[in-house]
């Protein structure tokens, strides 16, 4: 189709009317606020302690395994139960299970994964050996969604060390009863 210069400019306008209104019914803009804090990626893949930069509330130290996931949280005087577990996305009924004798004292490790309680998706048994990893068994409805979640290990780490394992977008195709490794999150 060919628009004369004066429809095209017409055309045009309309355009251009229709995406600042856009913009402005969206609050876009193309720099962030600076008083945004900004996420920065922890520099090792080592498990060693590192300062917190999940939630800017909290001020102890976070392990994270060679995946860059958080495993423990070392709890200082001010925390609670609800500001660590919001400042790591779970649930605070979450975080209470995997640390049932914890108490919030300051130095106190909180477990982040419950890696050795049943969860949804990863409710089977593990056996872990002493280099952190382990055989779980799988049970029904189990998938690696929630092993990820469980051993903080992903999927493309499981199925390397399962050559068994078949399956795609986080379908765990093995049998109910069935054994597999997980490797180690350390």
């Amino acid at each position: 189709m060919t628009l004369t210069s004066g429809a095209a400019r017409a055309s045009l306008g309309v355009i251009t009317a229709a995406c600042a209104t856009l913009f402005a019914l969206t609050g876009c803009d193309y720099a962030p606020a600076p008083d945004r804090p900004t996420a920065t990626a922890p520099t090792t893949a080592s498990a060693t302690p590192q300062q917190s930069t999940t939630a800017s509330a909290l001020r102890g130290t976070t392990q994270t395994n060679s995946f860059h996931l958080p495993i423990s949280y070392t709890s200082v005087e001010g925390d609670t139960w609800d500001g660590i577990a919001l400042a790591f996305g779970m649930k605070t009924s979450y975080l209470r299970a995997f640390n049932p004798d914890a108490t919030l004292a300051s130095g106190t490790v909180m477990d982040l994964r419950g890696r050795n309680l049943p969860q949804r998706g990863a409710n089977g048994t593990f056996d872990e050996q002493a280099d952190g990893s382990g055989t779980y068994t799988v049970r029904p409805e189990d998938s690696f969604l929630g092993l990820t979640s469980r051993f903080g290990v992903p999927d493309y780490a499981i199925r390397a060390a399962n050559a068994s394992i078949r399956g795609m977008d986080g379908v765990l195709s093995v049998e109910p009863g069935e054994s597999i490794t997980i490797p180690s999150s350390r």
